[in-house]
């Protein structure tokens, strides 16, 4: 029952039923996740996906529940089926380890740096010093999204990207897809992205603009006049990519989870400090700390004089997110997604036998080979 590659067939057409993000997994990942494993071989088989599977989670390619489901999927097609438990707990056990790389990028012989990288670097680059401000008060909103592209470029590897509202709502952690469809037209009409083309699923395609490539654009002065080293706010500029992480800051807000993301790595003594080196507003920010203190995401140590991000446990979050009030809402959200996508495809093939059968019924036989 395992897929096999035949010779000259393609990696995309042979692993048509994983989802998108798997692209950016090696071959033989792909395979382990679309065969059947028999007992004596499943344990081998299933470390090497899921080490692999746990670098995209760790580079923001893919997020952990689905990620998760993924993989209990193919334990369950295992002969017997593979405990889900034990899935998760390896999987646990590989996100632990820091600085896990994809498997393609040391068994294929093809380089890891694929076609697209430079850019992709110039656009994360971009990302730290633009000077976001110039957005006005769309400029988080704005940032995420920008972030967001930037992920869906690392999933094609090529000279533009699929930008489909559905993918950039989840991967941008937003709940309305009017405000991605805004966010998208503001960042072509900052020139920041370029239209290139509609593909042939419908979606729109993008590529980062000339601004970008060449580095022509506003920098945020607290880098130039603050001497701010962007390297030091590296780790603010991800994206939740933990359903847990989703449902609380979706509810908090972006400028939360950058706060948040910054005062787990380095303390800080004062709203207005963690505001420079964050690059935010000092009134957002204090309004984040007030709220993250409320919760229990960060303490205030009177010893020391700082601001501390608590490493808090999964069952910790869970109970700061039913608190809230938005436990498995970011699931809800791709549960919706992918029920639109479902509709969307059945709907494209509707028109399609609809089509055929109109062809087939007004000319002769000869005329719809090509249909």
């Amino acid at each position: 029952m395992g897929v096999q590659l035949k010779k000259g067939q393609t990696h995309s057409k042979c692993f048509e039923s994983l989802p998108c993000w798997t692209k950016a997994l090696s071959e033989n990942t792909c395979r382990i996740l679309t065969s059947q494993h028999r007992e004596g071989e499943r344990n081998i088989k299933l470390t090497k996906a899921v080490y692999d599977v746990a670098a995209a989670i760790q580079l923001d390619i893919v997020g952990y529940k689905e990620a998760e489901n993924l993989l209990h999927q193919t334990a369950a097609r295992c002969v017997p089926p593979y405990p889900s438990a034990h899935i998760t707990e390896m999987l646990r056990t590989a996100l632990n380890k820091p600085g896990l790389k994809l498997s393609r990028q040391y068994f294929e012989r093809k380089p890891s740096i694929t076609f697209g990288h430079a850019t992709i670097l110039k656009a994360e680059k971009f990302v730290k010093e633009y000077d976001w401000r110039i957005h006005g008060r769309t400029a988080q909103t704005d940032r995420v999204v920008f972030l967001a592209c930037i992920q869906r470029a690392k999933l094609d590897r090529e000279e533009d990207f699929r930008a489909s509202q559905r993918e950039i709502l989840d991967l941008a952690n937003i709940q309305q897809r009017v405000t991605v469809r805004n966010a998208i037209k503001r960042l072509v009409k900052h020139e920041l992205l370029a239209f290139t083309k509609v593909d042939q699923g419908g979606s729109n395609r993008y590529k980062f603009s000339e601004k970008i490539i060449i580095g022509n654009y506003p920098i945020n002065p607290l880098l130039i006049n603050g001497g701010v080293d962007t390297d030091t706010v590296e780790i603010v500029h991800g994206l939740p990519s933990r359903p847990i992480e989703q449902d609380i800051f979706l509810k908090l807000g972006k400028v939360a989870w950058v706060v948040y993301q910054y005062l787990l790595n380095k303390p800080e003594s004062s709203p207005s400090r963690i505001a420079k080196a964050t690059h935010q507003a000092q009134s957002s920010v204090s309004e984040a700390l007030k709220k993250m203190l409320e919760i229990g995401l960060l303490t205030y140590s009177q010893a020391e004089g700082v601001y501390l991000g608590e490493h808090l446990s999964i069952e910790t979050f869970e109970a700061i997110a039913e608190r809230l009030g938005v436990l498995g809402k970011s699931y809800q959200r791709k549960v919706s997604i992918n029920l639109d996508r479902e509709i969307n495809v059945n709907r494209q093939i509707a028109q399609a036998r609809k089509k055929f059968a109109y062809l087939r019924k007004t000319k002769p036989n000869g005329a719809i080979m090509g249909v």
